[in-house]
Formats: C-alpha cells, sequence, structure tokens
C-alpha cells in the first residue's frame, strides 16, 4: 500500500505555502500487522484485511483527487480495525483531515457544512501530530507528519480562523520542530506582521527580532542581513536599516567566494 506525500501543492492554490515537502514522492506503508493475524478470531481477521483494503482505496480516491470518497473510505479503515497499524492510523487521520481541508472553500463564509469540513480538518491535523508524536519512535517514518500537520493548523488559524494565538503557537513549534531552517522565522515574523496594531496589538519588535534569528543561523551570509534591513525599511526606520545593510556589506567583503 502506499500513501503520497502531500506535496507544495497541496493548498497552495488557497496561500497555503508553508508546507515544504519532497514533491512527486511517496511512502511505502507496509502492512507488516497483517502477519499477527493469528491470534484473531475469523470476523475481527476478516474486518482487518476489509480495513487494509479500504485503506488502499482511499489512497488512490486521494491520489486522484476524489476527496469525497477518500473521506469515506477512510472512514472505513477506521470503523472496521479502529486501532490498526500506527502507519496506517497515522496516515489516515492526516489525509482524511487533508481531504476535508481540501473540499473546505474559504469564500462560503456563515455555510455551517463548509465549517464543518475545517472543524474535521482541524481535529485530525491534531490527531495526526499526537499520534505521530506517540509512534515516531518505533516508527521514523512518521515523524514528518508531525511537521505536516503543524503547517497546516498553523496556515489554517493564519488565513482562515484569524486567531493570532493558536496561529503564533504552531509557527513557534513549528520552530522547536525544525529550529535550523531561516524560513521557520520568517514565517513567524510574517504572522506578527499580519496582527500588528500599534494600539491595540503591537508586535513589530516580535517581527524584527523574527527576522534576526537567521543571522544567528548563518553569520556570514549578507542575504540574512538583508532581509532584516528590508523589513526595517518597510517600517520607516532608515538609521537602522542603513546599519544592517552596513553589516551586510562588512559580511560580504570579508566573504572571500
Amino acid at each position: 500500500y502506499y500513501t503520497p506525500l502531500p506535496n507544495g501543492d497541496l493548498h497552495g492554490n488557497r496561500g497555503f505555502s508553508v508546507m515544504q515537502t519532497h514533491r512527486g514522492k511517496v511512502i511505502a506503508i507496509s502492512l507488516i500487522a497483517l502477519v499477527s493475524l493469528g491470534g484473531c478470531n475469523v470476523q475481527q481477521k476478516w474486518n482487518m484485511l476489509k480495513s487494509r483494503r479500504a485503506f488502499k482505496q482511499a489512497n488512490q480516491f486521494y491520489a486522484n483527487k476524489d476527496y469525497p470518497n477518500a473521506i469515506d473510505q477512510y472512514n472505513t479503515t477506521l470503523e472496521l480495525d479502529p486501532n490498526p497499524d500506527p502507519r496506517v492510523l497515522v496516515t489516515t487521520h492526516f489525509y482524511r483531515g487533508s481531504s476535508n481541508h481540501l473540499l473546505y472553500r474559504p469564500s462560503k463564509s456563515d455555510d455551517p457544512e463548509n465549517d464543518a469540513l475545517l472543524e474535521a480538518a482541524i481535529k485530525d491535523y491534531e490527531k495526526a501530530i499526537e499520534l505521530s508524536k506517540q509512534h515516531s519512535a518505533a516508527y521514523e517514518m512518521l515523524k514528518p507528519y508531525q511537521q505536516y500537520g503543524m503547517e497546516q493548523l498553523a496556515a489554517i488559524y493564519r488565513d482562515n480562523l484569524d486567531d493570532f494565538e493558536n496561529s503564533e503557537r504552531y509557527f513557534k513549534a513549528l520552530i522547536e520542530f525544525d529550529p535550523k531552517t531561516p524560513e521557520r522565522y520568517y514565517a513567524l515574523a510574517d504572522v506578527y506582521e499580519r496582527f500588528h496594531d500599534p494600539e491595540e496589538l503591537p508586535l513589530l519588535e516580535q517581527a524584527i527580532e523574527s527576522y534576526k534569528k537567521p543571522v544567528d543561523l548563518a553569520p556570514s551570509d549578507p542575504l540574512a542581513y538583508r532581509q532584516v534591513a528590508n523589513l526595517l525599511n518597510k517600517y520607516g526606520r532608515f538609521d537602522e536599516t542603513m546599519e544592517w545593510l552596513g553589516k551586510a556589506r562588512d559580511v560580504q567583503a570579508n566573504n572571500p567566494e
């Protein structure tokens, strides 16, 4: 059985640019749990086998962008076998959540059925993260689903629900998960900029500090300094802008490359 990894286009047409994944690749889900069916009764064995078949069909529907049928088959997977192999369990929750997410239409406000799709997506993403944490020690291939789930939740709270606290929480969690990637800090800074209100919620200093973090990661990279300068210039802080441009120049002068 194969479950496709989410690629950069998963929700790209709706502005969800946080997810950084390997395009066009798949994860092979090896259902070793079937080997141990000898301890089950006949009905349990039959239900487990039907569950695995539903899981395979769900993945095929998802790959074909038939998300309603994918959801139905992911539901059937868990109905027939509520406690399957962890690799099946984690990916079922993630891709069922993703299917609901892809069916959600941000433009349809005050629509209970549409809102329910986003609520279902959030619930499954959260569950996928929780289960990935529980089982990633035994199955290393499940660890990335923490990242995938957090990226989608961060984007939902930022772009769809206008929820600063949860958006900040998940972008910070992504930094904790992946602290050496500069884009994580820029994404958090973007949250601070979006929700910045000089009177009600001043967040500009947090955005600037987030932009400075990649400098610590790559102190010899002039581009990291220029990014800080660009942000300061955007808000009219010209003296500081010139200071950071000078730092970029000095780094460039000392860089033999």
